[in-house]
This record gives structure tokens, C-alpha cells and sequence, in this order.
């Protein structure tokens, strides 16, 4: 009987011919998403790491038995977009679940759904998110101006193309943060709208979300110390590292990460010394730019950047990159006080200098291997017009002001992530005329110009508008110095069948830029530069409120109209392209050369003379160049002048020359006639006809490319060395002469120490 029934159990279960088989039963468990602290809440994707997904955090709750899995998806918010598939992000254990989904970077608004795995009955979050890019910024005024909104400037603001794509977490005015979604309706200011018009055009669709650290006139140990620190630490007082931590936190309560945190320039606190970098990277990255690691106590701080210093950032995930600077303002003179263009200032100054040191610093640091999480510097910011009654801050009166930083800002971070559609304009050719008559300058491919002249602008007017001398800096394009002094020709130029044929290597066409020498014609040493120091081509006050900055160089390279019609050509930083005119057998030192006379210079000479040719180059500030021990004659480069010494006595020239510049330098000490003198390009310059001369010290010997000593050793390229005894014009052969290429210098007698190159 037991078998009849079991069979018949068994028959019953088995569906006859023809007959559908028993529904399998729904499952209908729920999984619920905790909600974002916010609609539209914008994720980092990774961009930094050559990433372009971004982990959510999720958790909620769940009537599924522990053990389920748990599954999430993304569907666009918008009808019709696509959606992710169906992927575990946690295990029922308890009523809750907990797990990360990994969502895409995409151009639309997303909701996440979850459901039990195989659950029918699916659940979405009401908050919508995205995958794009979390942006930190840290500066004092100027990036400050840019996201502070004011009421004065509301004619210049333009409708958000696409309203909430842009966020920005800032200060509230009040002490602590808000959170704001770039729209038309929202009290943005005009730079900032157009900054999300400018991101929208060149990534459409992205979303981004900038958290502004920024505050005016503070400095990064301010922004690292909360009020009640201030006295403890010396700080301004002004700028409250809770109201950062603040900041922050309101831009990252969702469990986001910051992907990139930008310094914009922030030289101000420093001086723009050179050594900026190296103290920025202190704070920010807890090392040197050497990499040599560092301690909130050894900057007398409290805290650093990275999270395991007290600060926010995990640089296992976070990268850090300069985004700038954009220049600093300079004091000039009134053009009235220009008698003529000898008087204007030039670039050997200290502040200019010092300013294309920083570049350089930066340049060499940031992405070297020492600095792992660092990105590669991409250039200076420059481009924007500065407010003639503030000279320290762009202007908001026009849209070449703040707005104009801005969209440069933008282009330059979007370039560093390698996110910009097209390359930065940097001058790659160049090409002399054989007699020396101009040399030009221009980008492969493409067309030079100034925002004066696309815009079609009256031209800039000459120094006689204001009182100053007919022959001066300004022209059509400005910012080329040669030999540190400012080009008083320079013009956009299309290049002719005839000059192709001489020789250019530029397109007939081509629009270029074309340099006339200031005098005479050029030669292989003249060194001509784009763009050295903080402001080029500003040397007067006048420039400032007659928009100077609208005679730079510009190039289109492609780039979304949008964003801007034209960009501003990066400043060179000193870095000069090399002349294409034949230059003369030349080697350089590294300050390990030296060439020493076997002998001693002896009884019976009258005089000495020294001739060098050629430029120092490198960090050291002091360059020896002749000497015969100091009692008896020494000639160096110390810190721009070139110095004379005899028996104790200095003669000196005024500090008006730079390194990377060809000079020719002749010092003299005339026991005969008691005088001392430096000529330099052939012009005297420095001169003592009454020196307190004295009688050479017989048992010295004479030396080049060092000081008395082997002292500071030089750093250079020269093309002859050349000295003379008892014949002060150096109108006879000299007693010695090293020149010629490393290969003959290296075989000459008198060198010792590291070959020259």
C-alpha cells in the first residue's frame, strides 16, 4: 500500500502530455537603498588614474533571508537612456545589507535600483547621481573672485547651458559652507557660469563638482591652523582650517572621494620665489619636491595635507597638480619717467627671474618620480587682463578678466587629467633670416594672433600717449624680450613663397610671429624669448589700463569655440628656442671644469686682460670666469653683475645681465696706467681710472672657469677664453686662448677636472 501511494504521489507530480508546467513562485523579497544626502550627488570616476568608474557606497535594508545577494543597477533618469547590468553589491545579514557599486562615468543622470537576486520586485533610489569628476581648489583672491558671486556683474552672466552638470561646494560668508548647483536660477557669478558652459562644451554631457577652498589674502599655514590655533602657531587669523574641514565634508558626505586637488597659483605668501613649489609640496604632500618626507612639527604646523597627517587627502587615490599661476603684478614706472627704451625694465630683475625659477621648479617636479602623486605641470594660467586700479586681481569689468581665468583654469586642469580635446599652443619653430635681419617664431600647423587683433580692436597706443618715449615696447605683439630686453618690433606676419624658398621652414601662409632686432641685426647669440616673467611685456603702469595683456600671442588649436575662440600661447620662462644662424664652436661646463696655467705668471707684467664669450647657465648664482688669484685679478658673474677684483678692490657692474645670454665680457687691472674697467658687448661699463692698484704677486697662477681657489666653479657654454699679459688693449696675440669644440678644449693642456661637453 505504502508503494501504491508513493506512486502515486509520484505520478501526480509528473504534468501529463500536453499539459503547462506548475508556475515556479515569484520571489518577492525587497532590498531598500538608504537615500544620498542629496538629488544629483556626483561621484569621482577616476580620471587621475586613467579610471573612468567610480565606487558608490550603498546600504539599506532587506526582508531577504541572510545569505541572499544583493544587486544594484544604474538606468538613466531620462527616458529612453541606457542601463548598467545587474551586479552583487552586498549579502542579507540581519535585515541590512551593505556593499560599493561600481558606477560607470556617463553623461547622464542616474538612478541606482537594488533588488534580492532573482527578486521581481525592484526598488529605486529617488536621488539621482552620476559618475564625473570631484575637483578640489586651493588659492587666495583670484580663484576666490572666480567663485564669488557679485551682484555688479550680473550683465555679464550667461544662461547655464546645462543647469546642475557644474556643483560647487564653497565658503557660506557666515563660517562655514554651501553647497551650489551651477544654474541660471542660482547666485553664481559670471566666471563660474562660464566655467560650466566651458565644461560642458569641452566633456558634454560630464558633471563635475569643484570644492573651492579659497579665501582672499591667506596663506596655505593659515588655511592648516583652525582660529584657536593661530596664536600658538603665528598665522593670520583670517582663514579657519575648520571651515576647510567643513567644505569637504559637504562635498563628500556621500562617501565620494576627491579625485584632484588643483593649486591655482597661491604665490602671493611666498613671493613667488622659486622655491615655492618645494614649500607648497611641504604642505600638500608631506615631502619635499626632492621627496624627502616631512612632519606638521618640522613645518611648525599642526596638521598637513594628506589624511595620514591630519589632513583630507588619501594620495593613494588622490593626485595633486598645479593648475597656474597666472601671474602677479609688478610695480612699474609711469611712462612719463621714460626718457627712452634703454630705461625701460627689462627682464633681468629679481621678480621676473624668480617668477620663470618658479615655472622651472614646477616643471621639473611635478609627475617626477619623486613626486608619485603628482600629475605633469602643464603650464601657467596667464592670458587673463588685471584691474588697472587693482593690478593684483583680474578685472570683473570685462569678460577677458575673471571669466576669462576661468575657462583658462578649466582648459588647463581638463589638460593635465588628459581630458581636453586639443594640445596647449606652445611656439615650436623658429627661424632666423640669414642676414640676421628678423627671426620668427610659430606653431606647427596652426595660425598666431592677439586677442587685439582677432577682435578687431584699435591698436594699443605708444608711450607718446602718455608722455613716455616714441621707441618703446609696445607693439603689435608683445612679450618677446631679446637679450632680457623688450622687443620694440614684433608683428603677426603671413609667411612668403619667397621666404619658404630662402629657406623657412613654415607653411607659406602661415601666420606667424616676426622679430626685428632693436638695433643692428641678430646673431647666433642673441637670445629671444616668449614670454619671461610673471607679467611679459608689461614694463610700464600704463600697460595695465591699456590691456597689454591683449597683445599676447594666441592660437587656435581646435578647441571648442565655446571654451574660447583662441588660446593664450604658454609662456616660455626664459626657455629660448635656439637661433638657426651658424654659431662658432662652442662647449659647456657643468662646474666641474676648470683650466689651470702649469706656470707661474712671473715678474715684470704690467697689466692683465681677460676676454670670456659666452653664458652661464644653472642654479649657481656665482660663475668664476678669469682669475690669477684674488690680489691679482679675478673676473666673475655674481648674481646678474659681472665683478672685477684687484688686491681686495671691487669694480662692478650694475646687475643688469642674465644667465642663458651670450656675452662677451673683458676685465682689465693696468698696474701701468692704474686702472681697472669691464666692457661688456664691446661698451665699457664699469671703470676705476684712479684704482689703488698694486704690483702683481709673481708666484700665482692664472685660471679660467673658476674663482680664485677653484671656488665657484662655472656653468656654461662659451665659445673662446682668452688672456693677456703686460698688453692692456689686447692688441697682440693673447698668452693664452682655450676655444673650440669639447673634443680641443678637453686635449688642452691646461684643463683639469670633468671633460667639457
Amino acid at each position: 500500500m505504502m508503494t501504491q501511494i508513493s506512486i502515486g504521489l509520484a505520478l501526480r507530480t509528473q504534468p501529463a502530455a500536453g499539459e503547462a508546467a506548475p508556475p515556479e513562485p515569484e520571489i518577492t523579497w525587497i532590498a531598500t537603498a538608504g537615500e544620498f544626502s542629496r538629488d544629483q550627488v556626483i561621484f569621482d570616476s577616476g580620471a587621475q588614474l586613467g579610471l573612468a568608474a567610480a565606487p558608490v557606497p550603498l546600504s539599506g535594508s532587506t526582508d531577504a533571508p541572510d545569505g541572499t545577494a544583493i544587486e544594484a543597477r544604474a538606468v538613466a533618469a531620462e527616458a529612453g537612456g541606457q542601463a548598467t547590468g545587474w551586479r552583487q553589491v552586498g549579502t542579507a545579514q540581519g535585515g541590512a545589507w551593505s556593499g560599493s557599486f561600481v558606477l560607470p562615468r556617463s553623461t547622464a543622470w542616474m538612478r541606482i535600483q537594488t533588488r534580492p537576486a532573482g527578486s521581481t520586485k525592484i526598488r529605486a533610489m529617488a536621488a539621482r547621481c552620476a559618475a564625473g569628476h570631484v575637483w578640489a581648489v586651493w588659492e587666495q583672491s583670484n580663484w576666490n573672485r572666480i567663485q564669488d558671486y557679485d551682484s555688479s556683474m550680473e550683465d555679464q552672466l550667461l544662461p547655464v547651458a546645462r543647469p546642475g552638470d557644474m556643483q560647487v561646494v564653497k565658503r557660506d560668508g557666515q563660517g562655514g559652507a554651501v553647497f551650489v548647483p551651477v544654474s541660471t536660477d542660482e547666485f553664481v557669478s559670471p566666471a563660474v557660469s562660464d566655467m560650466a558652459n566651458a565644461f560642458s562644451v569641452m566633456r558634454p554631457g560630464e558633471k563635475l563638482c569643484i570644492l573651492f577652498h579659497t579665501q582672499s589674502g591667506t596663506s596655505p599655514q593659515d588655511a592648516l591652523t583652525m582660529v584657536e590655533e593661530d596664536a600658538e602657531y603665528g598665522t593670520e587669523g583670517i582663514r579657519d582650517w575648520a571651515v576647510e574641514a567643513q567644505i569637504h565634508a559637504l562635498g563628500t558626505q556621500d562617501g565620494q572621494a576627491v579625485g584632484m586637488v588643483f593649486c591655482a597659483g597661491w604665490i602671493a605668501f611666498n613671493a613667488g620665489a622659486a622655491s615655492t613649489p618645494n614649500v607648497i609640496a611641504n604642505y600638500f604632500l608631506g615631502h619635499n619636491m626632492a621627496g624627502g618626507a616631512t612632519t606638521p612639527v618640522a613645518q611648525g604646523l599642526p596638521r598637513l595635507m594628506p589624511a595620514g597627517q591630519g589632513g583630507l587627502y588619501d594620495y593613494g587615490y588622490t593626485r595633486f597638480a598645479w593648475a597656474g599661476p597666472h601671474g602677479r603684478a609688478k610695480s612699474l614706472p609711469a611712462a612719463a619717467a621714460i626718457a627712452d627704451a634703454s630705461q625701460l625694465p627689462g627682464y633681468a630683475v629679481t621678480a621676473d627671474t624668480e617668477y620663470d625659477g618658479m615655472i622651472a621648479a614646477l616643471a621639473a617636479g611635478m609627475g617626477a618620480a619623486e613626486n608619485p602623486e603628482t600629475l605633469p605641470y602643464i603650464g601657467p594660467t596667464s592670458g587673463a587682463e588685471r584691474d588697472p586700479a587693482d593690478t593684483a586681481h583680474m578685472t570683473k569689468s570685462t569678460p577677458e578678466g575673471r571669466q576669462r581665468l576661468a575657462r583658462i583654469g578649466l582648459h588647463n586642469m581638463l589638460q593635465t587629467l588628459g581630458l581636453a580635446p586639443t594640445a596647449l599652443p606652445v611656439l615650436d619653430q623658429r627661424w632666423d633670416v640669414p642676414d640676421g635681419s628678423a627671426a620668427y617664431f610659430g606653431i606647427s600647423g596652426r595660425d598666431l594672433s592677439t586677442e587685439r587683433l582677432r577682435q578687431g580692436l584699435p591698436a594699443i597706443p605708444g608711450l607718446e600717449a602718455h608722455g613716455g618715449p616714441a621707441a618703446s615696447h609696445r607693439t603689435e605683439v608683445m612679450g618677446f624680450a631679446i637679450n632680457t630686453a623688450p622687443a620694440q618690433t614684433a608683428e603677426i606676419h603671413a609667411v612668403t613663397a619667397a621666404e619658404v624658398a630662402a629657406g623657412c621652414p613654415m607653411a607659406e601662409g602661415q601666420k606667424v610671429a616676426r622679430v626685428l632686432p632693436n638695433a643692428g641685426v641678430f646673431t647666433y647669440a642673441d637670445n629671444i624669448v616668449y614670454g619671461p616673467g610673471a607679467l611679459p611685456g608689461y614694463q610700464v603702469e600704463e600697460d595695465y589700463a591699456d590691456r597689454a595683456c591683449l597683445n599676447w600671442l594666441v592660437a587656435d588649436m581646435g578647441q571648442p569655440q565655446e571654451l574660447l575662440p583662441a588660446l593664450p600661447v604658454q609662456h616660455m620662462a626664459g626657455v629660448a628656442l635656439p637661433s638657426t644662424l651658424t654659431a662658432p664652436q662652442q662647449f659647456a661646463v657643468a662646474g666641474g671644469t676648470v683650466f689651470n696655467d702649469p706656470d707661474t705668471i712671473g715678474s715684470g707684467r704690467t697689466a692683465m686682460r681677460a676676454r670670456v664669450v659666452g653664458k652661464v647657465t644653472g642654479s649657481p648664482n656665482i660663475h668664476g670666469l678669469a682669475n690669477a688669484y684674488v690680489t691679482n685679478f679675478e673676473l666673475r658673474f655674481d648674481n646678474g653683475a659681472f665683478v672685477l677684483m684687484h688686491n681686495g678692490t671691487a669694480l662692478s657692474t650694475a646687475a643688469d645681465y642674465a644667465k642663458d645670454v651670450v656675452y662677451e665680457v673683458v676685465g682689465l687691472v693696468d698696474i701701468a696706467a692704474a686702472r681697472t674697467a669691464i666692457w661688456v658687448d664691446g661698451t665699457l661699463v664699469a671703470e676705476d681710472a684712479a684704482a689703488p692698484v698694486a704690483p702683481f704677486a709673481t708666484g700665482r697662477k692664472a685660471q679660467f672657469l673658476a674663482r680664485s681657489g677653484g671656488a665657484n666653479k662655472a656653468w656654461g657654454t662659451f665659445s673662446s677664453l682668452e688672456l693677456w699679459f703686460s698688453d692692456p688693449e689686447g692688441a697682440g696675440a693673447p698668452y693664452k686662448t682655450v676655444a673650440g669644440t669639447a673634443a680641443a678644449v678637453n686635449a688642452d693642456p691646461w684643463k683639469t677636472g670633468d671633460d667639457a661637453a
